[in-house]
């Protein structure tokens, strides 16, 4: 027996051995449907830096970087001060 339940199909399976019912759920793939991981709310363009961050004369201008490992398991955080280079990396 088939039947939908919060997107998902529910299929009931009858085991004869056991004299019991169990329930198994597959999730559905749902087409068209418009991925939003990893979407950032207001993110602004590299476009939009003021011009003095490119020419590097003032102090606390930082660029961040993440670098993540494989499977996704870990990930690293850089910063660089970008006059000094002075650079910060957290785990």
């Amino acid at each position: 027996m088939k039947r939908f339940i919060n997107g998902c199909i529910e299929i009931k399976l009858k085991v004869e051995i056991y004299g019991s019912d169990y329930v198994v759920r597959k999730n559905r793939k749902r087409y068209g449907a418009i991925d939003r991981r990893g979407s950032l709310i207001d993110r602004r363009s590299i476009d939009d830096r003021p011009d003095i961050v490119a020419t590097r004369q003032r102090v606390g201008d930082l660029k961040a970087d993440t670098i993540i490992g494989k499977r996704h398991k870990q990930a690293i955080v850089s910063l660089v001060e970008r006059k000094s280079g002075f650079t910060l990396i957290k785990k």
